[in-house]
């Protein structure tokens, strides 16, 4: 090897056929990165077509089995491996995955003294009335939505690692939304074309584009101090407004509405009890109800100026969302 040329670097991205993973995979790989690719033996492995990874099949609660994987060099580990699920009924699973998997991560990273960069949310903070900033008590663990409090506290596990070692940056993104996403903001675009919804929550939040998360997460790797948490904005909307945007695109003359939460609930509770016997999660649940019906708006000023990032619009973030949707035989 030449005196000037760079060693590769090796990244460990978690989650890494999700939404936001194979957004981080792709641009870890585009800036030359050897990328070990880790995902469930039984994930569709769709999003990471045509990118050159070294895949590893394995659950994200198997510690020993990754750590068997991986090779003793490793530079960064992206940690975006999460249950996003809203339904109570995975909540046991979903604190597993959060708070056990983080927990074994981050131990993974400390021994290959890697950076960590953890991927939270700002939904984590918990519900508050104002504006999430940095300076905002995060009382997420107390919250009555599974998802939020197995955030919460997989944040937790972050600041013990801290404690004892661990190289770690912890990134806030508002709600993201846009291509590849199966889980997510793609289920209200759904609805909204299918006319299923008797209304919208009353709440707003920030919304971000998993490029621009993605850009943050990898930046964070060499330019963040350790202990550094970012929040990521983006556009501030009322969820009135994104299901107004997503029907404008979709061609719809009738807009949804804010309606009272105890209207949603009652339509989730259907949902909730059809989703068992058609075998899938239901599409409104009344955790979704809960957090949607507040705001969840976030500062992220600090983030857009260390990172460099743009802000995508509402509607681009919609019409990539849609545009891949229909691609992909969803609409």
């Amino acid at each position: 090897m030449s005196a000037d040329r760079t060693p590769q670097r090796t990244a460990l991205v978690t989650g890494a056929n999700g939404f936001l993973g194979s957004e981080v995979v792709r641009r870890l790989v585009d800036e030359g990165w050897t990328v070990l690719a880790l995902h469930r033996p039984e994930a569709d492995l769709t999003a990471l077509e045509g990118v050159e990874t070294t895949r590893i099949a394995c659950d994200v609660l198997d510690g020993p089995g990754i750590a068997d994987l991986l090779p003793q060099r490793l530079d960064a580990v992206v940690h975006c491996a999460s249950s996003t699920s809203l339904w109570r009924r995975m909540g046991p699973e979903q604190l597993r995955t959060n708070v056990r998997g983080t927990r074994g991560i981050a131990r993974l990273a400390q021994a290959r003294g890697a950076r960590m960069v953890h991927i939270s949310c700002a939904a984590a903070y918990g519900q508050h009335s104002g504006v999430i900033a940095p300076e905002t008590p995060r009382i997420g663990r107390n919250s009555p939505v599974t998802f939020v409090r197995s955030k919460a506290m997989a944040e937790i596990e972050i600041e013990r690692g801290l404690r004892s070692g661990l190289d770690a940056v912890v990134l806030n993104p508002g709600f993201m939304m846009g291509a590849r996403d199966r889980k997510g903001w793609s289920r209200l675009v759904r609805l909204v074309a299918q006319r299923r919804l008797p209304g919208v929550p009353p709440g707003g939040a920030s919304f971000c584009s998993a490029r621009a998360v993605a850009t943050a997460a990898i930046r964070a790797i060499g330019h963040a101090s350790r202990g550094a948490r970012y929040l990521i904005g983006g556009v501030n909307v009322s969820y009135a407004g994104l299901a107004r945007e997503i029907g404008t695109q979709l061609g719809h003359r009738r807009f949804l509405r804010p309606v009272r939460p105890a209207v949603l609930n009652a339509y989730a509770r259907m949902e909730e009890a059809m989703a068992p016997l058609l075998g899938r999660e239901p599409d409104v649940t009344r955790e979704a109800v809960t957090l949607l019906s507040g705001n969840t708006y976030c500062d992220g000023r600090a983030a857009q100026s260390a990172f460099q990032l743009e802000t995508v619009p509402l509607e681009t973030m919609v019409a990539d969302c849609i545009e891949w949707m229909r691609a992909s035989g969803q609409l």
